[in-house]
Parts: structure tokens; C-alpha cells; sequence
């Protein structure tokens, strides 16, 4: 399993597709559908800042993190 951790992304898409992966501390910024079409996923202490970070998403668990008022 990948892993992503202390991370910042923003733009369109950054990791579209990814699958099978950790994310960890990690801040989504603006841009629209960071990880669109992701699948087996794992996400602790993550900020989503802009809309539809999990767009078409399957088999995503999300543990204390935060969705600020953009993302939906």
C-alpha cells in the first residue's frame, strides 16, 4: 500500500485514480476533484478545502479529519 503523509495539493485533479494508498495528514486545496475516480483508500487527519474531493470514489474510509465549508 502506498503511502502519502505531510502533503499539500491543490490544482485539478492531483491524484486522480489513485487506489490503494494511505493518505495522512495531507491538505487538499483548491481544485476541484482531488481524487476523483480513487478506489481503497485510507485517510487520516485529512483537509479537504475545495468541492468534490471524492468524486466517483470507491472503498474510502475517512477518519478524523475535516471537510471546510467548499468541499461538498
Amino acid at each position: 500500500m502506498k503511502e502519502i503523509t505531510d502533503q499539500y495539493f491543490d490544482g485539478e485533479r492531483p491524484l486522480f485514480g489513485e487506489h490503494d494508498a494511505k493518505i495522512t495528514r495531507t491538505t487538499f486545496g483548491k481544485g476541484e476533484s482531488p481524487l476523483k475516480n480513487a478506489h481503497d483508500l485510507e485517510l487520516n487527519k485529512v483537509i479537504f478545502q475545495w468541492k468534490y474531493p471524492l468524486w466517483y470514489d470507491q472503498h474510502v474510509k475517512v477518519n478524523d479529519s475535516i471537510w471546510e465549508t467548499m468541499s461538498r
